[in-house]
């Protein structure tokens, strides 16, 4: 068997494996004899055994664990309870009491040993783990809770660190085993080329490797850039076409296949090459795979963006053009309207002429022919003026504009166009058909076009354009062609073999005939079995709808709810309500109390050394191989590389700043081995996790219920990103993101992520709710722009109180039951404006159902479910369904929010929360306000480091604040503080440093407040009693 590698550092495994550690007010509070207590200790002989059952009992509580040692001082507190004289000697504990003991203990909580069942449990998280390629550090602490959540005893390290090393040593033995069976001799033939270097057609020698050529791709649509993603599509096609058999067999989910790649990306290539041959072609066989994806991925969105890009300038230029032309036809029109005046006139001078009595014959015609003489010229301007109008008139229609201009722009798409139409690997189970074959026919004619192709595949709209008679515009046609494979993709109509993004959402969910033979089980597993029936939950929800449009309107019509008034135009409207801040607040304390130091006392790089003292948070910060790892940095390199990215400066920057404190060549060693999206968030879990046990914290909570909220802050990016989208409303003509961030009632920032500038933030709403480690969200709320239907409709299913603040509310409809006459006869100003349609939801209920169980056990994510699903709903009942089943939930929340003054008012307190916070995001950013990275992976590494930062501010706050609660003289100083914590927020920063020269010396490497951590966790620390 392998040498077990080091899963924890020794001092995490000593933290593990010794027993918790309370100080003073702790151990009086965590020592106390309950009923039950007492009740098990009267089975227990001798007095120094119950002084160790209790010490055992506490310990257990505490950490689900048993231990061979404990505190001198927790054991003495025991015997004193007790009434022991002397205290006892851990030593003295015998084995047959303590294994008694323990079973008795575990027989308490309902806690089983750990043993085979138990290893099983634990072998099977290990083994998910090892799908996904986490490290085996996370892997250690996945399979802690699982125990905990599984009511299991936690063994020591070392019996989980044995079954960890084993399935981790078997894993890979067994991946290579693979790669050596299976890997043809073409295929490593083609695997060490990638780390050689390619010879040109003149016979020298390329200056980087073919691997390192394929390690980033332009997000460009220049065509020069298409061009080169192409060629290299090409190259790592004809290898990935060699590995593909191999990589089908290693079974590895997309986590785990890009987590391998990741290595790969961030080895040099000396480092890959000093590999053992099959364990360097099995990263090699992964990094391949992912690559492929990736720009199978990267030359979809191209498509995509050419597209829009094209249309949208299209559109753009054909409004300019049409408005010129409307505004000469107008001009024009206009003077043959003044013209015709003339010509009247004339008319009339002749009618004159020939009418008069004095003149002859003769002498009427020939003054009517002069007077004719003398106007021809105007009557042929008039004349040429029509002929012009004539034509004009066929220059103001939009259509007509539109696609001559989209026509003038064939030669240019079909350049750039060609080659990602032949190479990306469609999955034709599509339902257009027509689409397909002009595929495959563009693919056969190697993207020559002609009559032949179906005009069927192209958007009605546009058809007659195509073809009119016998003549064939091919131009107009590829054009068209284009757009429709673009927006096939984007709707999920048609689907992509071989990526990360564009594959069917079908693939990633449970399969219907799993979810229609083991349905009970899934549901139970994801805690759904109160959706099991269909009936059931209509019936519940009528109900609850029925008696909230009751009790909604009763209180309006008694005056009970005063907010809710007429708007004048037979509709209703909510007033404004009070404050939303917390009221009663005498203000002679605001000006008595200062919470914080003065501006700019603190210096960022301070505030990470302390923080990091308290909390370890730094331990997460884990290199990317777990074997073989040299010496680890100093923390100042770390909190070099989180100020780095945080503060939007970069990593030259930020040593240039150091005073020559920070090498900037080690600071980008240590970041390429140490800084990962994964371990930055976990940085911050730890912090959110210990900031959220301090009492002083936890007194921004109401009645014990935990508000979130989230929100997107807008940032430019600087280069062409495929995840960022034009937005003439943040960045004019720039491209932008959003750093889509979630925070909770205690200042906590939880999660982010980074998306599209493009892209609907109710998308990502539930993923942050549900797949963040440390929060559990009582309600969470968002703007108008982070709502939907649909997201109501899931969250309801998935048990997420969704409480959105809805812009114009009064103007959405309302849904019920029953008919609307039926509360239209009781009088009630407000109304159901719809009827739910249950059937749709009845015949679409159980693949609504298989999709919520999906999300929540993890086989797809919620984002990516509205990123497939949402984009073709004009094809799919599944989303109509999803969407009228969300309008119960969204009803409810309507008329409660009409109804319930502190529910509107929680919620905006909530919001209000997210602007500080999105202003401290900004304040932040000191380097630039942009991002530089174009990559999304790059993009979300920044926004964690800056994530952190905020979180390492409201953790010192936190601290800070405690520390004043600590130390403060009597009931009446204390209570102005916690007056003032609840009046202001943790999200201040002024007192901070954030400008200027960043010196990581050990004179800066200082906790000049000497934060005591664990003192601060008393919960007596916000107590304030009345005698004092």
């Amino acid at each position: 068997m392998s040498k077990t590698f080091q899963i924890l550092n020794k001092e995490q495994q000593q933290i593990h494996d010794d027993p918790p550690r309370f100080n003073a007010e702790q151990r009086k509070s965590k020592f106390y004899f309950s009923v039950e207590l007492q009740s098990l200790l009267s089975d227990v002989r001798g007095a120094k055994n119950k002084a160790f059952f209790v010490v055992s009992f506490v310990y257990f509580r505490e950490t689900a664990q048993f231990f061979d040692t404990a505190n001198p001082k927790d054991l003495k507190i025991a015997c004193s309870r007790l009434g022991i004289e002397k205290s006892n000697e851990w030593q003295e504990y015998s084995r047959a009491a303590k294994n008694s003991h323990r079973d008795t203990i575990r027989e308490f909580f309902g806690f089983r040993p750990f043993e085979d069942e138990a290893k099983e449990l634990a072998r099977g998280e290990t083994i998910k783990s090892l799908r996904s390629k986490r490290s085996p550090a996370r892997c250690f602490r996945l399979i802690v809770e699982s125990l905990k959540e599984n009511s299991i005893e936690i063994p020591a390290y070392g019996g989980l660190a044995k079954i960890i090393t084993s399935e981790y040593n078997q894993h890979h033995t067994d991946l290579v085993d693979v790669v050596n069976r299976h890997l043809t001799k073409d295929a490593r033939k083609k695997l060490d080329e990638l780390t050689e270097k390619p010879i040109s057609a003149k016979g020298n020698n390329s200056t980087a490797y073919s691997l390192t050529l394929t390690k980033r791709y332009s997000h460009s649509t220049r065509e020069s850039k298409v061009r080169k993603n192409v060629e290299i599509h090409t190259k790592l096609l004809e290898t990935f076409d060699l590995v593909r058999p191999v990589l089908g067999k290693l079974n590895l989910n997309k986590e785990g296949v890009k987590a391998f790649a990741t290595m790969v990306e961030y080895d040099q290539v000396f480092q890959i090459k000093r590999k053992k041959d099959d364990d360097r072609y099995l990263h090699l066989i992964v990094y391949i795979a992912n690559q492929f994806y990736r720009l199978q991925d990267v030359l979809a969105k191209v498509l995509m963006n050419l597209m829009t890009q094209t249309f949208n300038s299209a559109e753009r230029d054909a409004k300019n053009e049409l408005y010129k032309n409307r505004s000469k036809f107008k001009d024009d029109t206009q003077q043959v309207f003044e013209d015709a005046e003339d010509v009247v006139e004339q008319l009339n001078q002749i009618k004159i002429i020939l009418q008069a009595p004095e003149l002859s014959s003769e002498e009427k015609v020939d003054q009517a022919i002069r007077v004719i003489i003398r106007n021809q010229k105007k009557v042929e301007d008039t004349q040429n003026l029509l002929s012009e109008i004539r034509d004009e008139a066929n220059l103001i229609s939009g259509d007509d504009i539109f696609v001559r201009i989209l026509k003038s722009k064939a030669n240019s798409l079909q350049r750039r166009c060609k080659g990602i139409i032949m190479g990306l690997t469609f999955d034709f189970e599509s339902s257009n058909k027509d689409l397909v074959k002009a595929i495959k026919k563009y693919r056969e004619c190697e993207g020559k076009v002609d009559s032949t192709f179906p005009v069927r595949a192209i958007d009605q709209k546009y058809r007659g354009y195509i073809k009119k008679g016998t003549e064939f515009d091919t131009d107009i046609y590829k054009v068209l062609f284009f757009n429709e494979v673009a927006k096939a993709i984007k709707s999920e109509a048609l689907n992509l073999l071989n990526s990360h993004l564009y594959t069917s959402l079908e693939h990633d969910l449970i399969s219907r005939a799993r979810f229609n033979q083991e349905r009970e089980k899934l549901l139970s597993q994801a805690g759904m079995q109160e959706f099991s029936s269909f009936e059931k939950v209509m019936e519940g929800l009528s109900l609850e709808v029925d008696r909230q449009f009751h009790e909604t309107n009763r209180r309006i019509i008694g005056n009970e709810n005063t907010f809710v008034v007429n708007n004048g135009e037979g509709g209703i409207k909510v007033v404004s309500q009070r404050n939303t801040r917390l009221q009663n607040i005498d203000l002679d304390k605001q000006t008595k109390v200062e919470l914080y130091p003065g501006e700019n006392q603190i210096s960022l790089v301070e505030a990470l050394y302390s923080v990091n003292k308290a909390t370890g948070f730094l331990e997460e910060f884990i290199h990317r191989k777990h074997k073989n790892v040299k010496d680890r940095p100093e923390d100042k390199t770390f909190f070099a590389g989180i100020m780095g990215l945080g503060n939007h400066l970069g990593t030259p920057k930020i040593a240039k700043l150091s005073q020559n404190t920070i090498n900037a060549s080690s600071l980008a060693t240590a970041m390429n081995a140490y800084f990962s999206t994964e371990n930055v968030r976990s940085a911050n879990d730890v912090l959110v996790h210990k900031t959220s046990q301090l009492p002083v914290a936890n007194i921004l909570r109401a009645n014990d219920e935990l508000l979130t909220s989230s929100d997107g802050q807008k940032y430019i990016v600087i280069g062409e990103s495929l995840n960022a989208n034009f937005s003439f409303k943040y960045g004019g003509r720039d491209q932008v993101v959003s750093a889509y961030t979630f925070i909770d009632s205690r200042n906590l920032f939880f999660y982010s992520t980074v998306i599209s500038g493009g892209e609907y933030e109710a998308h990502y709403m539930l993923d942050g709710v549900l797949y963040n480690q440390v929060v559990k969200s009582t309600m969470h709320t968002t703007d108008t722009h982070g709502y939907s239907e649909a997201v109501s409709g899931i969250a309801h299913l998935l048990k997420v109180s969704f409480a959105p603040r809805i812009r114009d509310f009064q103007s959405k409809y309302l849904y019920s039951f029953k008919p609307r006459h039926k509360y239209k006869k009781l009088g009630y100003p407000v109304l159901p404006a719809k009827a739910i349609d249950k059937k749709l939801i009845e015949n679409n209920y159980e693949d609504f159902l298989r999709l919520v169980v999906s999300i929540k056990l993890g086989e797809t994510t919620a984002s990516r479910v509205f990123r497939r699903m949402n984009s073709k709903s004009k094809h799919n009942p599944l989303y109509d369904a999803v969407k009228e089943f969300g309008r119960i939930p969204k009803t409810l929340h309507l008329l409660r929010y009409m109804d319930d003054e502190e529910y509107r008012s929680a919620i905006q307190r909530q919001l209000n929360k997210g602007e500080s916070g999105n202003k401290l995001d900004r304040a932040l950013a000191v380097g630039s306000p942009f991002y530089d990275q174009i990559e999304k992976e790059d993009q979300e590494l920044v926004d964690s480091c800056k994530r952190l930062l905020k979180n390492v501010i409201v953790c010192w706050n936190n601290m800070h604040l405690s520390k004043r609660l600590k130390e403060a003289k009597g009931s009446k100083k204390k209570q102005l503080i916690i007056d003032k914590i609840l009046e202001t927020s943790t999200v201040t920063y002024k007192h901070f440093q954030f400008q200027g020269e960043y010196p990581f010396s050990p004179n800066r490497l200082v906790d000049s407040m000497n934060f005591n951590f664990s003192d601060f966790l008393n919960p007596n620390i916000v107590v304030v009693k009345k005698d004092e």
